[in-house]
């Protein structure tokens, strides 16, 4: 997805939304799994993480999420 931004030098070649769906029902549905996961709906299963980005926390939780991979 960046690399085509980065190919063309045009910031709108792959719009947030795009990708988000691409990340999330597209790729469900590429599995044959959109019923059960790739949308925060009752009865599908889903992984969730928020993280708070303000100045001070970022560094935080940068090392959880890196401990975590």
């Amino acid at each position: 997805m960046f690399l085509q931004r980065l190919g063309s030098g045009d910031r709108a070649a792959l719009p947030a939304q795009q990708a988000l769906w691409m990340a999330t029902q597209g790729s469900a549905a590429c599995l044959g799994l959109e019923g059960e996961i790739g949308s925060l709906e009752v009865g599908k299963k889903a992984d969730l993480i928020l993280l708070d980005l303000r100045v001070g926390t970022a560094n935080r939780y940068a090392k959880k999420l890196a401990t975590c991979l």
